[in-house]
Parts: structure tokens; sequence; C-alpha cells
């Protein structure tokens, strides 16, 4: 099961205050050293959509197995909850891959994805590993282009003519480029030259080959660009939800 979940983060300084007592307290403890108040915003912001993001795709699980039984994902938590400590904040534990790609201890069959730019956060939440990232339109960026993008993605763009049609091209590529970066856990440390965003047939191309699914998420406003990469197997999205948080 695959859900993605978006959040609009626009909200002034006191949305921090009030919110923030009610994060779960590690997190709460890593935004709260952010000097710039915007920062501590969509911090607080992310951190929130995960823990009612996590809420919601397990309740989607229980359902289903209410209805059709265990989906062969044996090693979720079956009692499907999140614990909350004496003053109810949930208690979510983290660990850390090689390159810090988090994932969450307590629910080793359950993976998540999780970018925010902007006044917007998204969410991707999968039984696979799951790569999701969103980008805020701030222009066509040739330089980012000659440096990072495969020769196969450079040929595409360069064939546009039209600049916001190049412009759209560029964000398309570089969301799907920085989910598949997630997707594999390497981050950064991963050449983005070395692979490449394939948007006619919705994939991720190493050595011509295809890797894995990379599809473009539609999303309200025009300023917004987000792409998901998951595994090939994966060919749906089960939900796209807004929260209210």
């Amino acid at each position: 099961m695959l859900n993605i979940y978006l959040a609009d983060l626009a909200g002034p300084e006191d949305f921090y205050n009030k919110k923030v007592n009610i994060l779960h307290q590690e997190r709460a403890e890593k935004i709260g050293a952010y000097k710039m108040s915007a920062d501590r915003i969509r911090g607080l912001g992310a951190g929130l959509l995960l823990e009612r993001g996590l809420e919601g795709y397990l309740a989607d699980l229980r359902a289903n197995e209410e209805v059709n039984g265990r989906d062969g994902n044996n090693k979720c938590n079956p009692s499907y909850a999140i614990p909350k400590d004496e003053e109810g904040r949930y208690i979510i534990h983290y660990g850390y891959g090689p390159q810090g790609k988090p994932y969450l201890i307590d629910y080793p069959g359950i993976y998540f994805s999780l970018s925010h730019s902007g006044n917007m956060a998204v969410l991707a939440i999968s039984n696979s590993e799951v790569g999701i990232d969103v980008q805020e339109r701030r222009g066509y960026q040739e330089k980012v282009v000659k440096r990072f993008y495969h020769e196969s993605e450079i040929a595409v763009i360069e064939a546009i003519s039209d600049p916001a049609e190049k412009a759209n091209c560029f964000y398309k590529m570089w969301t799907g480029k920085e989910a598949y970066i997630k997707y594999t856990g390497k981050g950064m440390g991963q050449d983005l030259r070395s692979f490449g965003v394939d948007l006619v047939n919705e994939c991720i191309l190493e050595d011509g080959k295809k890797v894995a699914l990379c599809k473009t998420i539609r999303m309200e406003s025009n300023d917004y660009f987000c792409s998901l990469v998951c595994d090939i197997k994966l060919q749906k999205i089960d939900k796209i939800s807004k929260i209210q948080l």
C-alpha cells in the first residue's frame, strides 16, 4: 500500500508556539535548535505531517486487514497504533541508514519519505522503499542542468523552446532526481548524472535499464512541483490526501 499526504505550512510564528508542544519530543528538540523562524515552522509542519500521516496509514492497514486479511507485511507492528507518552506526545523511534536516511525502528515493514519546500510539505508512506520530493518554482536554472543532469535529460530540455515548458520540465526532472536519491538512501553521495528521469515512460533509467517508477504528483498550486519514486512492482498510488495541521 502506498499513500501520499500533503500539508500547507503557511502560517505565522504563533503556529509554531502552539503546536511544538504536541510534537514528538526528539523532533521538537531538533527543530528548536534552528535559528530561522521559517525553518522552525517548516520543520514543525513536516514533523506533524509525518505523525498524522503515519497514524492515517496505520488506520488504513488495519481497515484493509479487516476486509482482506493481512497483506503479507508480517514485519509491521500488528497493533497498528502509535504509543504516546504521559504528556500525550507520540513516541516514534527513528533509526538512520549509512547515508542518513531515516527509518521507523518500531515499524520495520513501513517505509517513508518526507520533503518540504516553501509552504508545502509532502509525505509518502509505503510497504516498500519510497522517495518523494517537492520544490517551489524559482525559475529555470541552466547551470544546475549542465552540472547535475544526465545527458539524456539535457537533450530533452534543450529541445524545448518555450521558456515556461522548459522550466516545467526542469523541475519535474529535478524533483524526480531528488526523490530517487532518497529512494536509494544514498542522498547526495550518489552522482546525479549517473541516472536519468524519463518523464514519458514515468521511470528512472540507469545504463538504459528501468530501475524504478517515477511519477509526477499533481499539486494544487502551479508554484510547486512534486515527484514520487517507488518500486517497479508498485503500479498504483492508493491514496493522495491533504492533512490539516
